[in-house]
């Protein structure tokens, strides 16, 4: 790939290209190579996990890139990977996962991510119905460790499901309806605790719930 080779490009958007899991494990080579790369916008592109695991192994090799877009990949199986990546990468400063769903496991990765990076300033994540308050509190709990993050941006994801057999199994449109109110209501609780949480961290950290 030319990317590994090129000495000058320094924003690169590949949005809605649809590469797919080759196509994000073809760019994570480049990015094992590439130094001179600062932005990069992957969102819906269809890695999946394979492409997004390739990109997450990238970071700790990379010392160039300071934002990436990972949005609307279907790649949840790849975020506890990426948080691994956080813990050593050095130079990412902002970072974009939301439309990838996140449940308590890669919540609690995350967070514990946020403990130990130096360098990421924004986050943009999704959270899902069930598991909203454990990773929302995960999170609070490293931001009083986090010394740089200062925008923190939380998608709320309402959808009807059930567990079975510890996987998640969303219900067919006949069987659950949309429930509004419910969404409404799960959204109020989540925003009276980001206002609790507000009071006890840096003044400087901007929570938004989307």
């Amino acid at each position: 790939m030319a990317l590994c080779k090129n000495k000058t490009l320094s924003d690169l958007n590949f949005y809605g290209n649809h590469l797919g899991e080759e196509g994000g494990k073809e760019l994570a080579e480049a990015l094992n190579q590439n130094t001179t790369l600062i932005s990069l916008d992957l969102g819906d592109n269809g890695i999946w996990a394979e492409g997004g695991n390739a990109l997450a192994d990238a970071l700790c090799n990379n010392s160039g890139l300071k934002s990436l877009d990972l949005a609307d990949n279907f790649c949840r199986e790849s975020i506890e990977t990426l948080a691994e990546s956080l813990c050593e990468n050095s130079t990412l400063t902002s970072l974009d996962i939301s439309g990838n769903i996140i449940y308590k496991d890669e919540g609690k990765a995350l967070a514990w991510a946020l403990r130990i990076n130096k360098s990421l300033t924004s986050l943009v994540i999704d959270i899902c119905q069930l598991d909203w308050k454990d990773i929302i509190k995960a999170i609070a709990k490293a931001l009083h460790k986090n010394v740089t993050l200062t925008s923190l941006t939380i998608h709320y994801t309402y959808e009807p499901y059930i567990r079975i057999e510890e996987d998640f199994e969303y219900y067919s449109s006949e069987y659950a309806e949309f429930d509004e109110s419910e969404r409404l209501d799960t959204y109020k609780e989540i925003e009276d605790l980001l206002k609790e949480i507000r009071k006890k961290i840096r003044k400087d950290i901007e929570i938004r719930l989307l």
